[in-house]
């Protein structure tokens, strides 16, 4: 994402697919296809004339050649440089002058091009994004400007921030060769030494139809849209290239012995902080209630102020000042469980980590009510079907998920699915995901 932008990167991530509930209203997946390999979905939404146009494309941070971490997100940044058509920056100014917004992502599987604009706008901006994707001009110094924009952005966004610097570092250890453990935005050494040939081959290869995903929600027609990609993007050539194959991740099983505990020492954090992250299975169809049970999980273990890690550790034992626990699934290969605490000081993150293992224990042993469960069910099913009633917001979570190849029928029924969820299924899930020897465990402060 350029900086300086609107963003809509952490409106996106704060989704990631957690509870892809039905709305209110039926949703409506209309899909199509051209022949050149286009996929095409629209989602009606005709509460506004107005619409979010979105094209993700197969293609992320974790598809990098070797030795060239961060070329997806430098190439998102070269996407708004000129075409045979569109001088520099000309693509910005055009959707603002139709009184839109527009910016892009790069996540670890996907990069995303997304416009919010009027509804007579459609088709000029499928013409600007099908001019982008075969007409782009790249030159040597484009290449090298986006490059120091990009260092800069590291600057400013990692090396300058030393938990950012630690994230980087646990995901190392905790993925090891599979490409998660590559840093979205790339290593600063990659970075400076990324050779321009590297923007052509990548945007040759990738940059095409066939591995490309056009999503519109709003106020218009799988007919209308596909009349206009086949007028703007119908002629485009498929590339055929394929995604570059990734090392197995495995799950469910003791794969190796726990690693120590991380310690990050830097004066400029004000406090300390215990962190730990494992790896769990990705979300894929058939295992849609081990999904559902571990959400509803991960609630009970550290949603809010209700959840086990809250009662032991601030209510009865005050060692923590604060707690948390997320689940994320915004990778295709993997998902993750993040679990995340502040204490008072050094001596305590020690203690830290018995108490929170002693806390998972009690989760695995069923240390929760029938109540605690639909309560954690409810509010996970209606917290995105608030959501929902965004037109952009429904663009981004649906679009996340079709675009790393979820069903839509498994989005459908995550309502369902979660009411569906028991005691039993929440432990095995706990028992299943929350492995030890899959998860990093890190101590952050001034003084570590």
């Amino acid at each position: 994402m350029r900086p300086g932008r609107l963003s809509f990167t952490t409106l996106c991530l704060s989704f990631l697919l957690l509870g892809l509930s039905a709305c209110s209203e039926p949703v409506d997946f209309q899909r199509a296809r051209l022949a050149n390999g286009l996929d095409i979905i629209v989602i009606p939404h005709h509460r506004a004339p107005t619409l979010t146009h979105m094209l993700w494309y197969r293609i992320g941070g974790a598809d990098e050649p070797a030795g060239q971490s961060g070329i997806a997100h430098l190439f998102e940044h070269l996407m708004f440089k000129a075409t045979e058509t569109r001088p520099a920056g000309e693509f910005s100014k055009t959707v603002a002058a139709m009184g839109g917004q527009d910016n892009a992502m790069t996540l670890p599987d996907l990069t995303a091009y997304f416009q919010r604009i009027p509804k007579q706008h459609l088709s000029q901006v499928m013409a600007m994004e099908a001019d982008r994707m075969v007409h782009l001009q790249l030159t040597q110094e484009d290449f090298d400007t986006e490059r120091d924009v990009v260092l800069e952005e590291r600057s400013m966004r990692v090396d300058q921030r030393p938990e950012r610097r630690a994230h980087e570092i646990i995901m190392q250890q905790l993925y090891g060769d599979h490409p998660y453990a590559i840093p979205t935005i790339g290593w600063r050494r990659e970075i400076e030494t990324m050779p321009y040939a590297a923007a052509r081959d990548f945007y040759k290869s990738y940059y095409a139809p066939d591995n490309a995903l056009l999503l519109v929600v709003g106020d218009t027609t799988l007919a209308e849209v596909r009349a206009l990609a086949e007028k703007h993007f119908g002629a485009i050539p498929a590339s055929g290239a394929s995604r570059p194959i990734r090392p197995a991740l495995r799950f469910g099983e003791q794969t190796a012995a726990a690693k120590d505990t991380l310690k990050f020492a830097d004066p400029q954090l004000q406090q300390y902080i215990w962190q730990r992250t494992y790896r769990v299975e990705p979300r894929a169809g058939d295992n849609r209630r081990d999904v559902a049970a571990l959400a509803i999980a991960i609630d009970l273990l550290g949603g809010d102020s209700n959840s086990l890690l809250y009662s032991d550790l601030i209510r009865q034992n005050p060692i923590a000042q604060t707690v948390s626990a997320d689940l994320s699934y915004y990778q295709k290969d993997a998902g993750e469980v993040s679990l995340y605490a502040t204490v008072a000081s050094k001596d305590a993150l020690t203690t830290l980590d018995q108490a929170i293992d002693q806390t998972i224990a009690r989760l695995a042993a069923g240390a929760f009510s029938d109540a605690d469960i639909s309560r954690s069910a409810r509010k996970l099913a209606a917290a995105f079907l608030y959501q929902q009633d965004g037109q952009a917001s429904m663009a981004f979570s649906y679009g996340l998920a079709l675009a790393m190849g979820l069903d839509e029928q498994l989005i459908l029924n995550w309502a369902n699915d979660l009411e569906a969820v028991s005691r039993t299924d929440i432990i095995r899930a706990v028992s299943k995901n929350l492995i030890i020897a899959q998860s990093i465990s890190a101590h952050l402060g001034p003084d570590i």
